[in-house]
């Protein structure tokens, strides 16, 4: 990792060089601990699989960062969005004092673990997904990702800016044999579709994200990614891979519902 020593200061390239914790790396979805506490790095902007998105400088690199040792809010684990440089500030002064062994990075259990060690305030679990509505993940700091499931076992996905209106998004979401859809490629954001299964509470689908056209003239396959996680009553909480580019990472999507004339 080339560090810039003007952003993150003397001191800081020191304490990563001499400390094995960060493998001279942030490690998304490991466990650190700082503080007694455990915390999660989930994605930043300028990670590789930020699909669509254009690379900012450091001093606008946000993270998402979650904390799965402070009290739930409304059933989900405290999630914040933290500058890249200063996570590693905090992690490194974390470990220059706790040098034990069983504070080193060690995998973030999956969304199946974390479901099977809920405690009795999680949210209900659900055996489908809700169909009369979306699902929204707002993890990342500009924008939304949102999911669309059918009865038919279709899913549809698109992310757009922050803010954008859910009856916008609705139209963006609807299947291409809908003759109000949006094609693909006219709808706004990034379009993926695929199917979905549900076995119990767990629920199992591949992303593929439709084709495009460089400025050459170059036609660029879309990338796959598949999603396992947990359903429950007005959310669902998947593990992400992306096939292409092997970069992993958790969504938490919340339910947001439509008016009856929008349902299927």
């Amino acid at each position: 990792m080339n560090v810039n020593t003007s952003g993150v200061g003397l001191s800081v390239v020191l304490l990563l060089t001499a400390l094995p914790t960060f493998s001279q790396s942030l490690r998304n979805n490991y466990e650190y601990v700082c503080n007694s506490e455990r915390i999660v790095v989930g994605h930043c902007r300028n990670d590789p699989d930020r699909a669509g998105s254009d690379r900012v400088p450091e001093s606008e690199n946000f993270c998402t960062v979650y904390y799965p040792d402070r009290p739930k809010r409304n059933g989900f684990e405290e999630q914040t969005v933290e500058l890249r440089t200063d996570i590693i500030k905090k992690l490194a002064a974390c470990a220059e004092k706790q040098r034990t062994p069983s504070q080193a990075a060690k995998p973030r259990p999956s969304s199946t673990e974390t479901a099977t060690n809920a405690n009795a305030g999680s949210p209900a679990i659900a055996t489908r997904p809700r169909f009369e509505g979306l699902y929204r993940d707002t993890s990342d700091q500009m924008m939304d990702n949102w999911l669309r499931f059918y009865e038919d076992g279709a899913v549809i996905a698109v992310t757009l800016g922050r803010g954008t209106d859910p009856e916008r998004v609705e139209q963006s979401l609807r299947k291409p044999t809908d003759k109000s859809a949006q094609s693909p490629k006219k709808a706004p954001g990034l379009y993926s579709a695929g199917k979905f299964k549900v076995e119990g509470s767990k629920i199992y689908f591949l992303l593929t994200q439709s084709d495009s056209t460089s400025a050459s003239g170059t036609v660029v396959k879309g990338a796959a990614v598949e999603y396992s996680g947990t359903i429950y009553e007005n959310s669902i909480r998947v593990d992400s891979h992306s096939r292409k580019t092997d970069y992993r990472g958790t969504e938490n999507y919340k339910f947001v519902a439509l008016p009856a004339s929008k349902t299927p």
